[in-house]
């Protein structure tokens, strides 16, 4: 997990599909925009303690056939207990594909 002392995330979009998502009330099922946090990018513009939007972390994998697996998840959460609720985040901010060049999935779900 980061260090939240002073971390600045970018601004991103939440992709739905059109009938609505899956995440069980969660974080794409109130917001249409989240600032992203992550190791592989540079820092951000914005100061995730100057900010009412959700903070979602990018973690990448590697899986056991050596591919990586991108996913986000809500900031400060147990990454093992959420699930992929059927939305995406993206932003056109280049520093977000030093982490990925395709929207992510965000596991935004708990049950």
């Amino acid at each position: 997990m980061l260090d939240n002392s002073k971390i600045y995330g970018l601004p991103a979009e939440i992709f739905k599909c059109y009938f609505g998502d899956s995440s069980n009330n969660g974080i794409s099922s109130k917001y249409e925009k989240v600032i992203v946090v992550s190791d592989p990018f540079e820092a951000g513009t914005i100061d995730i303690q100057e900010t009412n939007l959700p903070i979602v972390q990018i973690k990448i994998d590697i899986t056991y056939d050596q591919k990586r697996l991108i996913r986000a998840f809500p900031y400060a959460t147990n990454s093992r207990s959420s699930m992929f609720g059927g939305c995406f985040v993206w932003s056109c901010d280049s520093r977000f594909r030093q982490a990925s060049n395709l929207p992510v999935p965000l596991h935004d779900r708990f049950e």
